[in-house]
């Protein structure tokens, strides 16, 4: 199934510096996509029940 994943890039960058730190472009992009791709795959990690 094809899923669209609309980030907020100013929001994501400021949350991202305050908890990971610092980083390069290039790390910050890996990291974003491997953070949406966990939400993809733990799919009731944020479902309340």
């Amino acid at each position: 199934m094809k899923t669209a994943i609309l980030v907020d890039g100013g929001y994501y960058r400021k949350l991202a510096k305050h908890h990971a730190g610092e980083k390069t472009p290039e790390e910050r992009a890996k990291e974003l996509i491997q953070y949406c791709k966990f939400h993809l795959r733990n799919r009731d990690f944020n479902c309340r029940r």
